[in-house]
């Protein structure tokens, strides 16, 4: 059926690849999410206000340090640790977040409370951290 227009098909997908490449320069990206919504929506206007109360959360700045062989070795665990708190009091850092300030929830008899999710000090505890950490879908591919 198309078989005899298969040239003209071809040199329009060509000539619209080309018209497509010129427009390049012009792209844009927006990371606003308030042009997803129409205006005079009221989910527009929930949102604006939850800006407006608790700030956009787009402000962050995320750090990642290896350590060969691994990252789950005491001694670069303390340093590491060290160096996050270090930058918890450089001006406008207001909150670090890291493995080695985390706290997993567990379930006693008395309530819920935590444990540190790796004991950076703890030799014998840090091999069963690190099993749990890499069979964590939370830590695997995300952190």
């Amino acid at each position: 059926m198309f078989l005899p227009y298969r040239k003209s098909i071809i040199l329009g997908f060509i000539l619209l690849g080309i018209v497509s490449g010129l427009f390049i320069p012009r792209l844009k990206f927006s990371f606003s999410f308030e042009q997803f919504f129409p205006q005079g929506d009221p989910d527009l206007a929930f949102f604006q206000e939850f800006i407006q109360e608790f700030e956009s959360d787009d402000n962050f700045l995320l750090v990642a340090i290896e350590n060969k062989p691994s990252v789950f070795d005491t001694a670069f665990l303390e340093k590491f640790h060290r160096y996050s708190l270090d930058i918890q009091g450089t001006k406008h850092v207001t909150q670090v977040q890291s493995l080695t300030k985390m706290r997993s929830p567990i379930k006693t008899p008395f309530g819920v409370s935590s444990i540190p999710t790796i004991h950076r000090k703890n030799k014998a505890k840090l091999e069963q951290d690190k099993r749990l950490i890499l069979s964590d879908p939370r830590f695997v591919n995300n952190l």
